[in-house]
């Protein structure tokens, strides 16, 4: 009995396995175009009183429960950090090294990145995780906003990935009452998500990523963010220079003055698995907005850059020219 009971936990999770892989299709696109409210970009609304601020001082992790404006309740995970922001980025923004860092991560690989005039880039990433033999596999769309210290994420919908849906949210910056000692050597993070799961999902597992998706993120940053960071303080070491070429950066009374905007109207999101409910969160489409963004940021970015050089070429020439 005990050999017919091992055998078949071992076909279930193979046939679960099996049918994960089989979810996920590069070429295919997505049966929807997002269901979850994507997250803005910029500092979360959060509200730490002094008691909170203490435990974030004393290394320990702050959870909040928010509340986004479908009613949906997500959880907002908050830590400061024994490393600077360009630390924390340097290990966030890594992901082809994520199967050696973060947990249950056993496949990572940017298919195409994009840097825009601005500083903003846009990373796709096919992850795979393997939670109790069943894996995810998924395409997610990341965009990092350097000038607004953020890094937001949704599926990316051109393809088809195990996850029904998945939203999510970095946020980094200087860990705030530190002494001038301290500041410089100090960050703090703020991390939010939110996923769907397919129905045949078993609750297992559900239950694992319920529990332990936010808390799990926290813990990988800040040991291999602390460990590079002590690492290069010993050895002299600094970080290399990392992103694409910037060109012509824009006013920041320019594209950055709306998307300051979208980050004042970030209400309080937060984290947590959904199974498919019968009604959809509310919210719009997150390609439309962001691709408009992009376009707006290249096409304003070049014409600016391109009008400079042509004054700067019209001045030198000679009038017989």
């Amino acid at each position: 009995k005990i050999v017919k009971m091992n055998f078949s936990i071992f076909s279930l999770i193979l046939i679960l396995s099996s049918h994960s892989a089989c979810q996920a299709k590069e070429w295919e696109p997505h049966p929807h175009q997002g269901l979850s409210k994507p997250y803005p970009a910029g500092k979360p609304a959060a509200n730490i009183d002094s008691k909170e601020e203490t435990q974030l001082r004393d290394g320990k992790l702050l959870q909040q429960s928010l509340k986004s404006g479908g009613g949906a309740g997500r959880a907002l995970a908050i830590q400061d950090l024994h490393a600077p922001p360009e630390y924390v980025w340097d290990r966030i923004l890594d992901f082809q090294n994520y199967p050696k860092m973060v947990p249950k991560v056993v496949k990572c690989r940017n298919y195409e990145i994009q840097t825009f005039r601005n500083g903003t880039e846009a990373i796709k990433t096919n992850m795979v995780m393997s939670v109790f033999g069943v894996k995810f596999d998924n395409f997610i769309y990341h965009t990092y906003f350097r000038s607004l210290s953020s890094l937001t994420w949704t599926l990316d919908y051109s393809r088809k990935s195990t996850l029904d849906d998945s939203v999510g949210y970095w946020y980094v910056e200087g860990a705030p009452g530190r002494s001038q000692e301290e500041a410089g050597e100090w960050s703090r993070v703020y991390y939010s998500c939110m996923l769907r799961v397919p129905k045949w999902v078993p609750g297992i597992v559900v239950s694992f990523l319920e529990k332990k998706a936010v808390s799990e993120a926290n813990v990988w940053l800040k040991r291999e963010a602390e460990a590079k960071f002590k690492n290069h303080k010993e050895t002299g070491e600094t970080l290399a220079l990392k992103g694409g070429f910037k060109g012509f950066m824009l006013p920041k009374e320019g594209i950055d003055r709306k998307m300051l905007s979208l980050a004042k109207s970030f209400g309080k999101e937060s984290a947590q698995v959904v199974e498919e409910p019968e009604e959809d969160e509310e919210g719009q489409s997150p390609g439309k907005l962001k691709i408009a963004s992009r376009i707006l940021t290249f096409g304003a970015g070049y014409s600016l850059g391109w009008l400079a050089c042509s004054k700067k070429f019209a001045s030198n020439e000679s009038p017989g020219a």
